[in-house]
């Protein structure tokens, strides 16, 4: 995560997700990152992200109002919000 300047401790992988079409696949792989650290970002020029730090019970109340609607970043949200609860 060196574009946004976060390091984390553990990781737990949680898998592809994939949204196909009928022309064109994308396959994304999502991973839990714990005990994080944040620190500065490192952007290349040509590259363009906002980053947004939010609780992580923030971002699952995004993801039930529709205000997150990445399926991939929904996946891990909801995803986490489950193993958690255990």
């Amino acid at each position: 995560m060196e574009e946004v300047g976060i390091k984390a401790k553990k990781w737990k992988a949680f898998g592809e997700t994939r949204i196909g079409t009928d022309t064109i696949e994308n396959s994304s792989y999502t991973f839990l990152a714990e005990d994080l650290k944040l620190g500065r970002t490192n952007l290349d020029e040509t590259e363009d992200i906002k980053v947004l730090n939010v609780p992580f019970k923030k971002a699952l109340e995004m993801v039930e109002m529709g205000e997150i609607v990445d399926v991939s970043t929904c996946y891990l949200i909801l995803r986490a919000a489950r193993m958690l609860s255990k």
